[in-house]
C-alpha cells in the first residue's frame, strides 16, 4: 500500500530542519544583547566612623566591603588613628563606560561593644579599565 504525501507536504517536512538549525545557529552565536563590558578598578581612601554608632567618640573602623553587582570584596582596615583608617581593595570588576551603583558596607567596633555596620550606595560612572579611585567613606 502507498501513503501519497504531496509536494506541499514534502517541501514543509524538508523546511522545517533548515529553519530550526538557522533559528539555532543564530541563537548559539548572538549571545546576551545587553552585555556590559567589566574590567577591575582598584578603590582607596579613608574610613571614618560617623556619630550615627554607638560609641561615637570610640568607634573605630575594622572593615570595608565593596559590590558592584559583577564582583565583592571585603578587605580589613590598615593603618588605624584614633577613628579614622585606609583601606584599598584591589581588582574589584565593575561595569565600565557605564552607569552602576556601589554598595558600601563598612563595619566599625567601639571597645566592650558589639560591632556595627552601615551600608551606603554610592552612583559611580564612566570608570576605565585599571583605574585607581579614591573614595573616602564617612
Amino acid at each position: 500500500m502507498f501513503t501519497r504525501k504531496s509536494q506541499r507536504t514534502r517541501a514543509l517536512t524538508t523546511a522545517i530542519p533548515l529553519v530550526t538549525a538557522a533559528l539555532v545557529a543564530g541563537l548559539v552565536t548572538a549571545g546576551p544583547a545587553s552585555a556590559v563590558d567589566t574590567g577591575p578598578v582598584t578603590y582607596k581612601g579613608t574610613v571614618t566612623c560617623d556619630k550615627k554608632f554607638p560609641a561615637p567618640n570610640t568607634s573605630a573602623p575594622t572593615k570595608v566591603k565593596l559590590d558592584s553587582d559583577e564582583d565583592d570584596a571585603e578587605v580589613d582596615v590598615t593603618s588605624v588613628q584614633g577613628r579614622r583608617a585606609k583601606y584599598k581593595i584591589e581588582d574589584l570588576e565593575v561595569p565600565l563606560d557605564s552607569k552602576f551603583s556601589l554598595e558600601v558596607t563598612v563595619t566599625c567596633k567601639a571597645p566592650k561593644k558589639a560591632a556595627a555596620t552601615f551600608t551606603r550606595t554610592i552612583p559611580q560612572a564612566d570608570l576605565t579599565e585599571n583605574q585607581i579611585v579614591t573614595l573616602n567613606l564617612k
